[in-house]
């Protein structure tokens, strides 16, 4: 883990600083930031991050712990930084981990009454806390920040997810865990406790570095995986825990439905083991275009049939190639032929070889061999006589 730092009173914008050193260099592949910054220049830093998605370095920044509020001095809509309106910044939402609870009269937590469900972090609370918390919780400057874009138009990978009528380019892209239970580390040898959209990021961005090394991809990094992340939402939307309830003064949860998406908490949760099952699928090479079967009869002096398919084509004529392991001569089926399949019958044991040709006039052809064994289970000779005219 690298990181980098920039004094308080440093005379260059310190998010710009940040994103040229990333470009300048090319051991660090994933950048996580857990403050927000306001005040630079948009196409300076669109110009910066599609290098960076170029270099394969996502850029992962915590939407922010001050709800959907305009505090008069943002230059974005209701909040949003410059920074999260680029479709290529992995922006993230925070969420809570609660429970149906009973409570004594002061407010404090006697037992739980149901399963732990996920909520949207900050805004309305759940019973179950004490009272000093809650109201802290949900005081106007303590909830997950969201919105949309009025500058950068919605990218069509998240059509299918926004309202129809969203002004523009909705964030957060998703959540992690941000409040409570409270997640603790070390600092300068002390304990401390860590919370907000602040924690989500960097806790993000280290399942993201897992799961770049468990799939390959450490040494390149992924650049932009927005739209990866809703592809998945729409192909396995069980892949996304999305929060239950929640709001940030602005916006609300609209849909606790797996694989939904909402200006509080995105696309909600990821379960990044199953991911990692998801993308091998999704990235796996493609099966063979072109099949070869043969049938299982392989019996001398039984006919043998091939059967050739080609997927995804229309169209297609084949030409069969046969060697006989007697001599290593090849016969083939004649000229090409909209028929699959082809029987010829052995006259010998022994390992035979087929191939199969297959056009469909586009291009040349593409071809397919496969090996088989053929035995006789009978004397190859039968009624044979000796005799001599040789006498003692």
């Amino acid at each position: 883990i690298q990181e980098f730092v920039y004094p308080m009173n440093d005379v260059n914008d310190q998010l710009i600083s940040f994103l040229t050193d990333l470009m300048d260099q090319s051991q660090v592949k994933i950048a996580t930031l857990s403050y927000e910054f306001w005040g630079e220049d948009p196409a300076t830093l669109t110009t910066l991050m599609n290098a960076l998605t170029a270099e394969g370095v996502p850029v992962i920044e915590s939407s922010g712990d001050n709800g959907a509020w305009n505090t008069g001095n943002d230059p974005g809509p209701v909040g949003l930084s410059s920074l999260e309106q680029i479709p290529s910044v992995l922006t993230l939402g925070g969420l809570d981990i609660a429970a149906p609870a009973t409570v004594d009269s002061n407010g404090n937590l006697i037992s739980l009454n149901g399963s732990p469900i996920a909520k949207a972090w900050g805004g309305d609370y759940l019973n179950g806390l004490p009272t000093a918390i809650a109201q802290a919780y949900t005081a106007p400057n303590a909830a997950s920040s969201g919105g949309y874009s009025t500058t950068t138009p919605v990218p069509s990978w998240e059509v299918p997810f926004v309202p129809a009528d969203a002004p523009g380019y909705g964030v957060p892209i998703m959540s992690a865990l941000a409040g409570f239970p409270e997640l603790s580390g070390i600092i300068q040898g002390q304990t401390s406790y860590f919370g907000g959209t602040s924690l989500a990021a960097p806790l993000t961005a280290g399942w993201l570095a897992d799961f770049e090394a468990l799939t390959g991809n450490g040494a390149t990094g992924m650049g932009n995986i927005n739209p990866l992340l809703f592809q998945m939402a729409k192909s396995h939307p069980a892949l996304f825990t999305q929060a239950q309830w929640g709001a940030n003064g602005y916006y609300t949860v609209s849909s606790s439905q797996s694989g939904s998406w909402n200006p509080v908490t995105g696309l909600g949760l990821l379960n990044w083991g199953q991911f990692i099952g998801a993308y091998q699928a999704l990235t796996a090479p493609p099966p063979p275009a072109l099949t070869l079967t043969v049938t299982p009869n392989d019996e001398v002096g039984s006919p043998v049939t091939l059967t050739a398919n080609m997927a995804n084509s229309s169209g297609t004529t084949y030409q069969f190639w046969i060697q006989d392991p007697k001599n290593g001569t090849w016969s083939n089926s004649g000229a090409y032929s909209s028929q699959n399949t082809y029987s010829f019958v052995p006259d010998v044991p022994g390992t035979w070889q087929a191939v199969v040709y297959a056009s469909d006039g586009s291009a040349s052809p593409v071809n397919t061999s496969v090996n088989f064994s053929v035995v006789s289970s009978r004397p190859m000779v039968s009624g044979l006589s000796i005799s001599s005219s040789l006498s003692g």
